[in-house]
């Protein structure tokens, strides 16, 4: 019965098939050795927004797409995230996946297809947090947390505030959550979504009715609302407390569930952020050398990964429906399909 939020499978039906041929890149041969692709963990799960809505394009400028591009240079899954620094994507742990993969941001992400108003960005390396533990199917996830290192900053968005307060948010206070799952037609949509939840409290979550007092504890959020939930699609995407675009704070991950997505007795499970705010402070130290939040000094920066090339060529930085679209010598990596 639990259900991690995790990214969609490219074959888990037939309903993803257009979605995934959208970002599809298009090799000439099969040959790996060139390529430079960050290893993920297995997860076969997949997560969506039941009930909500078509997301306002100005409203979530943090909010990031991530794709996971293998060695075929074809997308395999994607999963939602938050831009916390000009060089920092915040998202779930569980979103990595068996084998060698490029990992693609896209912030500013409003919709699935070509959208130019989108900043793409590789990411040069990722790190989840030391005691991340996959309890699922038998329990929950346990410090679900992984942070993404850009190789650009995105400097023309405002990143998102990270809560810093235990008591926020409280029993019953509205949040939103945002993200590109599944709705309840069982299709991806091609437009951000979002939803109205709110906080539900610790021991409710608890309760012998929902998650039964073995689950939940102090690093979770729980949160719902009737006839929205969080589901497949949705994992590592935001929850926020709604002050406005750039005033918002992040409050949760998001991170599992029923596997239902509809069981109104079982909120959506978060990651608690102020439970980890130590933890990412010193994530982003290490990687940017921005130690403002904490953290120590780091003591040298990570080399980074070279470009991914298809067919000797490196890919275009930007949307495009094809090769000339790009400037010359640059191949296209996102086509609207």
């Amino acid at each position: 019965d639990f259900h991690k939020l995790s990214p969609p499978n490219s074959h888990a039906s037939e309903g993803y098939k257009n979605f995934y041929e959208s970002f599809s890149l298009q090799s000439e041969d099969g040959d790996t050795a060139d390529r430079s692709l960050l290893r993920r963990k297995e997860s076969n799960s997949t997560t969506r927004i039941i009930g909500g809505f078509t997301a306002n394009k100005l409203r979530y400028p943090y909010f990031t797409m991530i794709v996971f591009v293998n060695s075929f240079q074809q997308v395999i899954g994607t999963c939602g995230g938050s831009l916390i620094h000009p060089r920092v994507v915040l998202s779930a742990a569980h979103c990595l996946s068996a084998g060698t993969y490029n990992i693609v941001a896209y912030v500013n992400r409003t919709f699935a297809g070509s959208d130019r108003f989108s900043y793409q960005r590789l990411a040069l390396s990722y790190r989840i947090h030391p005691n991340y533990l996959d309890l699922t199917p038998f329990g929950g996830l346990l410090n679900d947390a992984m942070v993404l290192f850009l190789d650009q900053a995105v400097t023309a968005v405002t990143p998102v505030a990270l809560n810093r307060q235990s008591s926020v948010p409280f029993d019953g206070q509205s949040v939103n959550v945002c993200g590109f799952g599944r709705t309840d037609t069982e299709i991806l949509p091609p437009d951000l979504q979002d939803a109205v939840l709110h906080a539900v409290d610790f021991f409710d979550c608890n309760d012998s009715n929902s998650w039964d007092g073995s689950i939940i504890d102090d690093t979770m959020i729980c949160a719902n609302d009737f006839g929205q939930m969080t589901c497949d699609g949705d994992s590592g995407g935001p929850l926020v407390v709604p002050n406005g675009p750039t005033t918002d704070v992040l409050v949760g991950i998001v991170s599992w569930g029923d596997t239902t997505c509809i069981n109104s007795n079982r909120p959506g499970v978060f990651v608690r952020v102020s439970w980890f705010a130590s933890w990412i402070d010193s994530q982003v130290c290490s990687l940017t050398g921005d130690c403002g939040g904490g953290g120590p000094t780091p003591s040298r920066l990570p080399t980074p990964l070279p470009t991914p090339s298809t067919g000797g060529l490196p890919l275009c930085y930007g949307d495009c429906n094809s090769d000339a679209d790009c400037a010359p010598g640059l191949r296209c990596f996102f086509r609207s399909g």
